[in-house]
């Protein structure tokens, strides 16, 4: 994972990514949201279905948050428990971003 997170960083070709059910854990999950702090041409992300828990979670949601360049249009928590303040934030700094989180 470590790896990917390194080219996606850099990315300017990758527009969707499905990761979704790819037993990332925290420890992906830190990576990845490194990865999303400084991408800016991603603009699906499916990450549902993963086993990264709360914490995990969270780190994938700030690094958008701070992000002021992405162009992520679309992001699938599917299944990851995240707080509902921090989804508030997320959409009103990014309003066009389509979010999509329910635990199963």
């Amino acid at each position: 994972m470590a790896a990917f997170s390194s080219v996606l960083k850099v990315n300017r070709v990758l527009k969707h990514l499905n990761l979704m059910n790819n037993h990332i854990g925290d420890q992906g999950a830190q990576l990845l949201a490194s990865a999303l702090f400084e991408n800016e041409t991603l603009c699906t992300l499916h990450i549902g279905l993963n086993p990264m828990g709360t914490a995990g979670g969270h780190r994938v949601c700030t690094s958008i948050l701070c992000n002021e360049s992405t162009s992520l249009q679309e992001v699938d928590f599917q299944g990851i428990a995240l707080d509902s303040n921090l989804l508030e934030n997320l959409h009103l700094k990014h309003p066009g971003l389509r979010i999509t989180s329910h635990e199963i």
